[in-house]
């Protein structure tokens, strides 16, 4: 049972892993002594020794998981190196999902071994789970800074600059791991995800589009390379570059027919240029598939509107109120439109 469970142990430790071969070897022991002790009465008096020695057996176990400090306790008082003990009890509370205590054990082993790495790793875990961006942040640079070469500890440090916005922090650091290792896609998604965030749209394109070759079947690629598309040819139609913004929207519905974001810009741009008919027909082809979209139903009533069919427009608007609330810049559109309405009829 040693040799199986031995896998079990950590540092001789975990004792308890082989608890259960008392009740084994009890058995083994009834049986014999069934051979050298016949009689009843004998065997009898036999067993009550095994059941007494069974819960001598079992008592340290019990003890110790009534009161887990008594565990705690004897660990730290063992000869183990600076930080070991500490590191172990934290270890069984994460694995009871303590955080708090597992935070202060982890704590208190880097107390003892400023290099511990390992521990400054695992607090880091603590706090991007609780959110904490910036203490994880500072956990994960100090073990970088201990393990260089630990590319696992480089890559939370990455995410934890996502987290807390820092995306610039992130392209460097995800920059030198794709250096290190060009062959791992999660780099390149974090990165052109970091990218885009930071409004380097041109740069989130060709990040994307790499991780797209890589795992051409995953549909997420294909979103994240769309929504870098549709990023940057906004930010053109912002410039007032429309011929390179039309392109970029056309490129995002043919990686992306179900996004109807490309096709709402182009019919925002065709009525910016006055060209009502063809914004009109491209928002009547859109709502067909996302009749729920509260922005295409906006831009269709703005430009029914400017058909002069009011009526219409006003029950788009107040579509799209209802489908946003909060967002929606329907309402006072809809006043106006009522008020002219109003006014129309009493004339």
């Amino acid at each position: 049972m040693q040799l199986v469970g031995a896998g079990l142990l950590r540092d001789g430790l975990r004792w308890d892993a082989f608890t259960s071969a008392g009740p084994a070897l009890a058995v083994f022991l009834v049986l014999a002594l069934r051979r050298h002790m016949p009689g009843i009465r004998g065997f009898r008096r036999a067993g009550a020794l095994l059941v007494a020695l069974g819960i001598f057996h079992m008592l340290p176990w019990i003890i110790i998981n009534i009161d887990p400090s008594r565990a705690e306790q004897r660990l730290l008082r063992l000869p183990l190196a600076p930080g070991r003990a500490e590191m172990i009890i934290a270890d069984r509370a994460l694995a009871e999902r303590d955080s708090d205590r597992a935070k202060h054990w982890y704590s208190a082993s880097v107390e003892r071994d400023s290099l511990n790495a390992a521990a400054l790793y695992r607090l880091g875990e603590i706090e991007m789970e609780l959110q904490n961006y910036l203490d994880a942040i500072s956990h994960y640079y100090r073990a970088k800074e201990i393990s260089p070469d630990n590319l696992e500890y480089r890559y939370k440090l990455a995410e934890a600059y996502i987290g807390h916005g820092w995306y610039r922090e992130a392209i460097a650091e995800l920059l030198d791991l794709i250096d290190i290792d060009s062959a791992n896609v999660h780099y390149w998604k974090r990165l052109g995800h970091a990218q885009n965030h930071s409004r380097m749209f041109t740069d989130a394109i060709a990040t994307y589009e790499r991780a797209l070759v890589m795992e051409p079947d995953d549909e997420q690629n294909i979103k994240n390379l769309t929504s870098a598309v549709l990023n940057r040819a906004a930010q053109l139609q912002e410039q007032g570059d429309f011929e390179a913004a039309r392109e970029l929207y056309y490129r995002a519905m043919g990686l992306y027919p179900d996004d109807w974001r490309a096709v709402n810009n182009l019919a925002a741009m065709a009525l910016e240029e006055g060209d009502i008919e063809k914004a009109f027909r491209l928002l009547e082809s859109a709502l067909e598939k996302h009749p729920f979209a509260s922005q295409l139903n906006f831009n269709m009533g703005i430009v029914l509107e400017k058909m002069g069919r009011k009526r219409e427009a006003l029950q788009f608007l107040q579509r799209a109120l209802q489908l946003d609330p909060m967002k929606s810049p329907a309402h006072d559109h809809i006043l106006r439109i009522q008020k002219e309405l109003m006014e129309e009829k009493t004339d």
